[in-house]
């Protein structure tokens, strides 16, 4: 894991990634698909954890 998968990405930077719209972002969080950080009242993604999600893709309920 490199600097660069490390880097925390906010709710907007993650949907730009993606190519999708915030409230799929806060979906997948809330189905705990996609883990988020706190920082007070911030809430913060795991560029190494967007990169995985590209990859294997959203899991079938």
């Amino acid at each position: 894991m490199t600097m660069q998968d490390d880097r925390l990405l906010k709710v907007k930077e993650v949907a730009e990634t993606l190519q999708v719209c915030t409230r799929l972002v806060w979906k997948l969080r809330a189905r705990g698909i996609l883990p988020a950080v706190k920082f007070g009242r911030a809430t913060c993604f795991r560029m190494s954890d967007v990169q995985k999600l590209v990859r294997e893709g959203v899991p079938k309920p």
